[in-house]
């Protein structure tokens, strides 16, 4: 496996004749030129129209919730498709449907060594190599927190060069940070714009630093809603994919948290942000990986409302609705946000995340026994 993603060392090269120097280094920075372009392909502000030969079959099995026939399809591509992208696309499509289907974390973690596989393969068009590294960076999110997805993301090179020990968090933003050094996505952008909005909230925080994420945050939102523009011009469709809710969700967290620090004119906007999600998502119940974002937004969205209009009705309507579908999970080994409860309760007890939920709690008596409910069950 490559230890990592880069070009040619050339300094070595030179040469006491000028004539000769300036003819050997002219056909050295062609032949770099020429391995960027096959190996990097080109930058997304200067590139064509490129949309990836994603399994259409594959994603509307798993958008109606069939993910038996999902599994099955890639099963099929794999043992049948001749090119090693397809096969790619194959395994990014379908890498957490097995997970929700079993509520296994092995599941989990055999999907995303498939996704490293994708990853390493040099003859995997870069662009879909770094389709499967977003979603490593958002794998222990993805896993309700679960310390051993934590532990399995950055066992290996390149992945451990950004583990940050002790701190998934801030490991996910600098594996997010690394992906846009390949090849610039809305998904990096907005893991990236994850980390630095939550910190704008720490006042702990020195007040230069506090300033220095700020900016950072309102930098690469302004990234992320470029290359999101520039994603669906070239791909329409993707308005319809859980990429484009995910992106969704965490704008509206990150506008929230602005709003929080702030003020105008974020204050006017996360709301409509959520709401206009929740709306969408109750369109989508079938896709079962998308509609786990609805718990996260309900959730959020109580506890940013509560925070910046200390508006308890409005925080207790969203967790009233929160409430009702938790009430509906029969099995939290298989629901990302049940998992995201109980390993908060069981892991990170003393932490903020866990803290919040609890002021939640104090606020909704219905959501409060919900959360009791899914903590006995378990996992």
């Amino acid at each position: 496996m490559p230890e990592d993603i880069h070009l040619p060392d050339t300094t070595s090269y030179a040469t006491s004749a000028r004539k000769m120097y300036s003819i050997f280094a002219a056909a050295i920075l062609a032949i770099i030129a020429g391995f960027a372009y096959f190996y990097f392909q080109l930058s997304p502000d200067t590139a064509q129209r490129w949309v990836p030969d994603t399994p259409i079959e594959i994603v509307n099995a798993r958008r109606s919730g069939n993910l038996e026939e999902a599994l099955r399809l890639r099963d099929e591509i794999r043992s049948t498709e001749t090119t090693k992208e397809r096969r790619a696309l194959a395994d990014i499509n379908v890498w957490n449907v097995e997970f929700k289907m079993t509520g296994d974390i092995n599941d989990k973690i055999e999907a995303l060594n498939d996704l490293k596989e994708v990853f390493w393969d040099p003859e995997v068009d870069v662009r879909v190599r770094v389709m499967a590294l977003n979603q490593m960076s958002s794998a222990f999110c993805g896993s309700g927190r679960d310390p051993a997805v934590f532990e399995a993301i950055y066992q290996e090179r390149p992945f451990s060069k950004y583990l940050a020990p002790g701190d998934p968090d801030l490991s996910a933003k600098n594996l997010a940070e690394y992906s846009l050094s390949l090849y610039p996505t809305s998904y990096a952008a907005i893991r990236v714009v994850r980390w630095y909005s939550e910190q704008i909230l720490d006042k702990s925080l020195a007040t230069s630093t506090r300033e220095q994420y700020l900016e950072e945050s309102k930098k690469y939102l302004t990234l992320a809603d470029e290359l999101i523009q520039k994603e669906i011009s070239d791909e329409p469709e993707i308005v319809d994919s859980t990429r484009y809710i995910i992106y969704r969700y965490w704008r509206a967290m990150t506008l929230a948290r602005l709003a929080r620090a702030v003020g105008a004119p974020y204050d006017a906007q996360y709301r409509e942000a959520f709401d206009s999600l929740i709306a969408d998502l109750q369109n989508r119940k079938q896709d079962v990986l998308a509609y786990e974002y609805n718990f996260y937004s309900l959730l959020f969205a109580a506890q940013h409302t509560n925070a910046i209009e200390e508006d308890q009705e409005i925080s207790r309507e969203y967790l009233a609705r929160l409430a009702v579908e938790l009430d509906d999970v029969d099995s939290p080994a298989r629901t990302r946000f049940a998992r995201f409860l109980i390993n908060l309760h069981t892991y990170e007890i003393d932490g903020k995340l866990w803290r919040n939920v609890q002021r939640m709690a104090k606020i909704s008596p219905e959501f409060d026994a919900a959360v009791d409910r899914i903590i006995s069950v378990g996992i």
